[in-house]
């Protein structure tokens, strides 16, 4: 186990020394945020249970085996248009497990209504993170909720092929 997590820190510090998790900044204000216990603390985001859609037992289970306290869920482990009883249910499980779901994403917004939306099912879950794709024309908006709820904001792209934001330059770009 140690030989991984040193690998791991190894490898996660190459990563952050690339400058290629700008968002990393922003992770030390998190409510939810890791202890800080020397160690480097691993996440596992929604999409890569992608293989077990509906089933969050099979996520926690996963978390579990490979040792990782935090994970940020997708809308197939946490679908945006469930009851506050439901979102109860599910994040508890994740609780109850000893892992910290600290955010949901990646939530495509295309309008104010699907914002507001993606707020309302954040503050359900009682998360503070927020992995979106918006549409450009929605950053004023995005930003002006955002504070309103006080849940960040972590723009996600995918690459060159992205549109929108299609590497680290674009976000920066259009934000500033």
């Amino acid at each position: 186990m140690e030989s991984r997590r040193s690998f791991l820190k190894l490898a996660g510090m190459g990563t952050l020394t690339a400058g290629t998790l700008p968002i990393i900044s922003i992770a030390e204000t998190f409510e939810n945020k890791p202890p800080t216990t020397g160690s480097f603390n691993i996440s596992i985001a929604g999409y890569s249970f992608l293989a077990y859609k509906n089933d969050a037992d099979k996520a926690i289970e996963v978390c579990k085996a490979v040792d990782v306290k935090y994970v940020s869920l997708k809308d197939y482990q946490l679908p945006l248009d469930i009851t506050k009883g439901h979102t109860d249910e599910i994040i508890g499980r994740f609780k109850a497990a000893g892992i910290s779901v600290y955010g949901l994403g990646v939530i495509y917004m295309k309008s104010e209504p699907e914002i507001g939306h993606a707020f309302a099912h954040a503050k359900r879950a009682g998360v503070n993170l927020i992995i979106a794709s918006p549409a450009y024309e929605l950053l004023p908006y995005l930003e002006k909720i955002a504070k309103e709820y006080q849940i960040k904001i972590a723009i996600h792209n995918h690459g060159p092929e992205d549109k929108l934001f299609p590497d680290v330059d674009s976000v920066y770009n259009k934000i500033n």
